[in-house]
């Protein structure tokens, strides 16, 4: 990794075994085709799913079983929230 990598925001424990650069290229690539202006829970959905499937993915390239654990249960635990918070939000 070089300097700079790093997505911005608050560092996280699970950082260390992601490539930011591959998430970050999807995460523009979904912006991209948003409306200029999108709505904020469609915003914050894809975001938390984002980050969700980053852990997830992570936990495959892991040789620490217990990393690997906590990786996919928080993974799979970011992508629930979402889709519920989201469900909850477009019926509001």
């Amino acid at each position: 990794m070089e300097p700079g990598d790093w997505v911005g925001g608050e560092p996280k424990w699970w950082w260390k075994y992601v490539y930011p650069a591959r998430d970050v290229f999807w995460a523009e690539l979904i912006a991209a085709n948003f409306d200029p202006s999108p709505q904020p829970w469609l915003q914050a959905f894809s975001a938390e799913v984002l980050e969700g499937l980053a852990m997830v993915r992570a936990a495959g390239t892991t040789n620490d079983k217990n990393v690997s654990t906590r990786l996919k249960e928080e993974g799979f635990k970011k992508i629930t929230e979402a889709t519920h918070a989201a469900e909850r939000a477009k019926a509001a």
